[in-house]
């Protein structure tokens, strides 16, 4: 990140210098015991000094936390360093003046000292201040210089931010409402918006890189592109298949596999944060990165509503699309999501969304309504369509065999072989519904969009199964009454045997055509 990590306290003009200040040069680290600082411009001093020969005003001793070797430098003879904000694992964050403009403050992210001497990390440091120009906007970070100090270490010179980033409120207060989120959010995807139609993939989104300005209604500024990729011809900014970068609590199960990712992974991680906000958990967690790997790559996070009730289904249903684990199940682009999203202020009220036409309105709130209705009854409607299957293919496959069996025989069953005849096919297809079963409770059961899907696949497979059944049986058995003199019990195996034929071709092609079709309308 290139920004501070703790609000910054307002500059007293007062203490601003009113003439040039001294060119203070890089040096070596001083021992906490060996040095001053003045309090005024903020240069450092041997012990032996006394006062600020600028500001005649007596120098403070460095406490040993603050003897850093950048605090009081001079960067490129524009940059004072005047205090460290805070370091993560590429590098510290300082708070900075412009030796000139003295109102004028920035922050300046420089490289850990034994990264530097790292060249591929040089290039990706470089290149995170590369790729934030190219995807300027006004909820990106600006990014002013790159440059290095005097002993060769990179830094990175950009606007400092007061506040605190996504991950430090939701620490803080645990989980967010729907009508702080929604905002943030969307002001997330404008910034990505912006990325992505310059080529520019993200891959590093998560809460501690969307940095919040203000208090209720924060702007929002996204950070850290030093992982992001741009779609570029250049060899430079080439990634190697099979190399896995990210955060892996946020990262897209393919990004997790180490594949080539484009935009919709950023769609997936935007989900993620959504996700965040609103349960108050990560989708995945885990003690360890690889195990959390491990569930982003085999598993389905927790459904939002068994961890925050009170969450609408239709918000529900706009997390489980964009965290959808197939990429064209997802939104396909951020401007998709966004529109959900502007949808849902728009039904909820949550927060002032621009006004519609009423005809626009009405229809928002009617697909709002039918999301709800339908993910009400998406689960017991897969239990009932379940137990009905069920019953008939028991039932189907028992009078196809026993018609079987009486063309065979000549003779008409005995009433305990018929109830013995029904027993042993349910018995022969009890693993196969409890195969089902366990999918439906592992894969399905959890997720609210999969269960919509899968049950109106089933609902179709299952009343085309029905019709083709009916008709190729009452087609078989009319021609052999119409060219048979002497219709006999193979009449109606005929019939049974071609029913449950045509029943299972026409449920596979049903099921196909609905499985093709649901990523488009979920």
């Amino acid at each position: 990140m290139v920004t501070g990590v703790a609000p910054v306290p307002p500059v007293d003009p007062s203490a601003a210098p009113t003439r040039p200040p001294l060119r203070g040069k890089l040096r070596a680290p001083t021992p906490a015991a060996g040095a001053k600082l003045c309090p005024v411009c903020g240069e450092r001093f041997p012990l032996d000094y006394r006062v600020c020969p600028r500001d005649v005003v007596t120098l403070e001793h460095l406490a040993e936390a603050d003897a850093d070797p950048l605090i009081g430098a001079l960067l490129a003879d524009v940059y004072r360093v005047t205090r460290l904000i805070g370091q993560g694992g590429m590098g510290r964050v300082y708070e900075a003046r412009h030796a000139r403009l003295a109102q004028r403050r920035f922050a300046i992210k420089v490289m850990h000292d034994e990264l530097a001497r790292k060249p591929e990390l040089v290039t990706r440091f470089r290149r995170e201040a590369e790729t934030a120009c190219v995807a300027a906007h006004p909820n990106v970070v600006q990014v002013f210089d790159v440059h290095e100090t005097e002993l060769g270490t990179p830094y990175i010179v950009a606007e400092l931010l007061e506040g605190e980033d996504l991950g430090q409120r939701l620490d803080r207060v645990g989980r967010l409402d729907v009508a702080t989120t929604i905002p943030i959010v969307r002001q997330l995807c404008a910034a990505l918006s912006s990325a992505h139609g310059q080529g520019v993939v993200h891959r590093d989104l998560k809460p501690d890189n969307v940095f919040l300005l203000g208090g209720e209604a924060p702007t929002v500024k996204l950070l850290d592109f030093g992982i992001a990729r741009v779609d570029d011809t250049g060899a430079g900014n080439r990634t190697r298949t099979g190399v896995i970068m990210g955060t892996p609590a946020y990262m897209a199960p393919e990004q997790a596999r180490g594949a080539r990712v484009d935009a919709r992974a950023d769609i997936y991680s935007v989900g993620a944060i959504l996700y965040r906000c609103l349960t108050g958990h990560q989708p995945f967690e885990a003690e360890d990165p690889a195990a959390t790997l491990t569930m982003v790559l085999t598993r389905e996070p927790a459904r939002p509503r068994t961890l925050a009730p009170a969450l609408p289904e239709s918000i529900e249903l706009v997390i489980e699309r964009a965290m959808a684990r197939k990429v064209e199940e997802r939104y396909q682009s951020l401007a998709e999501l966004d529109a959900a999203l502007a949808a849902l202020q728009e039904v909820t009220g949550v927060v002032a969304a621009p006004a519609l036409p009423s005809s626009s309105a009405h229809a928002i709130a009617e697909v709002h309504h039918e999301s709800t209705r339908a993910v009400a009854r998406a689960r017991p409607l897969l239990v009932l369509l379940t137990v009905v299957a069920a019953l008939v293919v028991v039932g189907s496959l028992s009078v196809a065999a026993a018609r079987v069996l009486v063309a065979a025989r000549g003779e008409p069953l005995a009433g305990s072989e018929g109830m013995l005849l029904v027993l042993a096919t349910a018995g022969v297809l009890a693993t196969p519904v409890g195969l089902w079963v366990r999918w439906l409770r592992r894969g399905v059961w959890g997720n609210s969009m999969r269960a919509i899907a899968v049950a109106r696949r089933l609902g179709a497979a299952l009343a085309a199964a029905t019709i083709a059944y009916a008709a190729i049986a009452s087609l078989v058995a009319s021609v052999d009454l119409l060219f048979s003199e002497a219709p006999t019990a193979s009449l109606g195996a005929s019939a049974a045997l071609a029913g449950l034929v045509a029943a299972l071709v026409a449920a596979v092609v049903v099921d196909r055509a609905s499985a093709r079709a649901t990523p488009r309308e979920a």
